[in-house]
Parts: structure tokens; sequence; C-alpha cells
């Protein structure tokens, strides 16, 4: 048997391993990957402040308590959204099935387009649904203490990375290796800056658009929008629907097409405009790549994994890009 058949199926058993590896450990490592994406976020302003002789204990404690009040307050509002959307549903049927009886009757390809899609939303296990959002949002909050430890630890023992780099490797390697650790902190934390502030920025937008056309529950719409659009091209589409739909059920066909454009526009520019102005040359990750993470992260992790397979493939991107021997995985994900 030749050295190529014998490691066919070693590395197949080590693919199985760590797939399996990484569903055990989910409960310890999804904390710890939002851990890592917020201590990236929010090292720049640890490091100003620190700069202004501001101790860093100081500065990563009264983020930890405003974050945990903002994650309470986020989570209470999603919860209380949601059970109202479950108790208003039965009310929200009535009203889709008189409009589609209403412009059916003028128009007869509403009937076959939106008869067929009316039943499968009247089929959809909304009650259930709720429960899910309700324990999921229990759950990310008693999740949320040990996220925030993990990035308190991050804060307070990543800054010494360098020193420690000296001491391991004296003399040029560890210059070279310091250099090179630089560059994919500075671009992994551009790259998660950028994206979060387009991402909040999107989700605000929706909220203020379902406010101002007083469209119920804005701030849940508002929140999944802020964090599907971590899923590229189809996570706009998907956060768009909910609060369509409920504006036409709830306060007219028009002010939903309203609501419509105001948050397509929306999409487009912080998208679009914004976010390529500001990040520069875009990753440009492979539209295979996107599918395969997606679809892999999801299977794994559920929605919680398609939230984060993006960021993981840009920054394991990143990673290759500025390492040379991994360069060419770096070419090999990318779209050109």
């Amino acid at each position: 048997m030749t050295l190529q058949a014998r490691s066919a199926p070693l590395t197949i058993l080590a693919i199985v391993v760590i797939g399996a590896a990484l569903f055990i450990l989910k409960p310890i490592l999804i904390p710890l990957l939002i851990a890592i994406m917020i201590a990236y976020i929010i090292s720049p302003l640890v490091e100003k402040l620190a700069q202004w002789k501001i101790p860093r204990i100081v500065t990563l404690l009264i983020l930890f308590t405003l974050g945990f009040a903002a994650l309470g307050y986020a989570v209470d509002k999603v919860i209380e959204n949601s059970g109202a959307f479950v108790k208003n549903f039965p009310q929200y049927k009535q009203n889709i099935t008189t409009i589609v009886h209403q412009y059916s009757a003028e128009y007869e390809w509403v009937d076959k387009a939106v008869g067929n899609l009316t039943q499968v939303l009247f089929s959809l296990p909304i009650g259930t649904t709720a429960n899910t959002v309700f324990n999921s949002s229990l759950s990310f909050l008693s999740n949320s203490f040990l996220i925030l430890l993990f990035v308190m630890y991050f804060g307070l023992s990543g800054h010494g990375l360098h020193q420690k780099i000296r001491e391991a490797f004296p003399g040029g390697q560890g210059k070279k290796l310091i250099e090179m650790v630089s560059h994919i902190n500075r671009d992994v934390n551009k790259y998660l800056v950028v994206h979060t502030a387009v991402s909040l920025a999107t989700g605000i937008s929706v909220w203020a658009i379902c406010w101002y056309f007083q469209v119920p529950f804005a701030f849940l719409w508002g929140t999944i929008a802020f964090l599907l659009n971590y899923i590229p091209n189809i996570g706009s589409v998907i956060s768009t629907i909910p609060p369509v739909a409920t504006a036409a059920v709830a306060v007219g066909v028009t002010p939903a097409l309203w609501v419509l454009g105001g948050i397509t526009l929306a999409q487009l520019i912080w998208g679009n405009l914004v976010e390529p102005k500001i990040a520069g040359q875009s990753l440009g990750l492979s539209p295979l790549v996107i599918l395969i993470f997606l679809v892999f992260w999801g299977w794994l992790w559920g929605i919680v994994g398609m939230i984060l397979a993006i960021p993981i493939a840009s920054v394991i991107k990143i990673v290759c890009s500025n390492v040379p021997e991994w360069k060419p995985i770096s070419v090999l994900m990318g779209d050109r």
C-alpha cells in the first residue's frame, strides 16, 4: 500500500475527530469565539485610554458593566417582542387572508403567487419558534457572563504578547514574527470593527425605519438585521422579510412598500458604499468558500454558527495571507 493510500483514511479520521470535538465543545467554543471578536473590537479603545494613563482593568470593568447591562436590556426586549408577536399572530393571519382575497379579486396572479406562500406561512410552528427564541435568548444571557470574563482576560493579557515573543525568539526571527503578528492583528481588528459597526448601523437603520412607519416589534427586527448582516447576501434578504410582512398586515400595504424601500436602501448604503469606503480593499472571499463555511458551521452550530461562519473564514484568510507558507490557502479562498 502506498503512503498516499495509507494517509487517506487517517485524513478522513482526523476530519471526523475534529468535527466531533467542535460539536462536543460547542458550549465553550462559541462563547470563546464571540469573546475573541469582542476583544478585537474594543482593543483600539482600551489601548487609546491606556495611553491616557487609564488602567486597562478600569476600562475593562466599565465596559464589562455597560456590556452586561446592554445585553440584559436587549435580551429582555427581544423576549418581550417575540411574545407579543406570537400573541398577535392570529390577528395577523386574519389580516393576511383579507389582503390576499382583496388583491386576488383584482389580480389573478396574486392568488397563484401568494396563495401557496400564505399556506406555508400559516403552517409554521410560530409558538415553537418563539419558545426557541426565548430559550436561546436566556441561554445567550447566561453565557454572556462567561463571554465578558473571556474578554477581560484577553484585554488584560493580550498587550504583553510582543514582549513574550521577543523573549521566546530573540534576534531577527522574533522581529519578523512580531511584524507578522502585528499585521494579522491590524487586519483582523480592522475587519471586525468595520463590519460590526456597519452591522450595528444597519440594525439601527432598520429599527428607525420600522419605528417611523409604526411597524410593531421594531427593536426585534433591528436586532435580527444586525445579527444576520454577518451572513453575506442571504442574511440581508432574510432580515428584510419579517418587518415588511409585519408592516403589510399591521399598518397597510403602502407603508410596507416604503419599509421595503427604506430597508433595501439602508442595506445598499451601509453594505455597498460605506463599508468598502472605510475598509478599503475587500477580503474577496470566494462564493464557494462562503457557501461551504455557511453550510458547515450552520450544520455544526446552528444559526450561531452561520453568523460566525464568515468572520471565521475572513480571519483564516487574513492569517494565511500574512504567513508566507500559508499564502496559497489565502489565494484559493479568494474570489480572484
